[in-house]
């Protein structure tokens, strides 16, 4: 759980960040809106850790983000998360218990090609 809040947090600041630059606002003139330093605005839109976020709800204001409509959608993303997830493990469930059924030589192979869509698989998450 603390893994998917994080990187919705990494979603989130990446998507401020090109909100903000679509919309032509400045971290200076975020950072002017909230009350705070750029310095503050910068760390965050950087994925960088900041004491706090009071002035949140202000840069929200500032490129017009409805917070509910916000952490609606990072809901649904997270069960979309949890759901893909959880197939997951029952795909590797049901493939580990395939594996049992097959030669060495056979199971080789195989493992060969899942070490590469998982090399792939992480690749694309990364991104």
């Amino acid at each position: 759980m603390r893994h998917e809040m994080q990187q919705s947090m990494i979603d989130l600041q990446r998507s401020l960040k090109a909100l903000a630059q679509a919309k032509g606002i400045t971290q200076s003139e975020l950072a002017a809106s909230a009350g705070v330093n750029t310095y503050v605005i910068n760390s965050f839109m950087n994925g960088k850790e900041v004491r706090s976020i009071s002035w949140f709800v202000d840069i929200l204001l500032e490129l017009d983000i409805d917070l509910n409509k916000l952490l609606e959608k990072s809901l649904k993303t997270a069960s979309k998360k949890d759901r893909l997830r959880k197939s997951v493990e029952r795909d590797v469930e049901k493939f580990t218990s395939l594996m049992t059924q097959i030669d060495s030589t056979s199971r080789k192979s195989l493992m060969t090609m899942v070490d590469a869509m998982s090399d792939n698989a992480r690749h694309f998450s990364n991104t």
